[in-house]
């Protein structure tokens, strides 16, 4: 099975109905925030993709995975997401709470992502 073939169509179809977001990657890098009082975070230039927002199966919604007023969504053309990062969809930032990559082979179709 072509594998890249199917994460590019997934990607095209994703782009079509989705919506834009940026990934925002934490640089490992402080820098201190006078106005805060406080070090925060230096982030990387952020990473442009698509997502496109999946119903939550009923049985999964408080469960360990999703809780009530989280948002999953398939997301394509960004680069491992993790926990610490921040999805920006909407110009609204969002935490991300899960990232599970779908790749049945050596190819990441998409990322499913959980955000608060």
């Amino acid at each position: 099975m072509n594998y890249s073939k199917i994460a590019t169509s997934t990607a095209k179809k994703i782009k079509k109905n989705g919506k834009a977001i940026a990934l925002r990657k934490e640089s490992g890098s402080t820098t201190f925030d006078p106005v805060l009082g406080k070090k925060v975070p230096v982030y990387d230039p952020d990473e442009n993709g698509y997502a496109l927002e999946i119903s939550a199966k009923e049985s999964t919604i408080d469960n360990s995975l999703i809780k009530s007023g989280e948002r999953v969504l398939m997301c394509v053309d960004i680069t491992d997401p993790a926990v610490t990062d921040i999805l920006v969809m909407q110009n609204k930032n969002f935490s991300i709470t899960v990232v599970k990559p779908f790749s049945p082979a050596e190819v990441v179709i998409y990322y499913e992502v959980v955000i608060k």
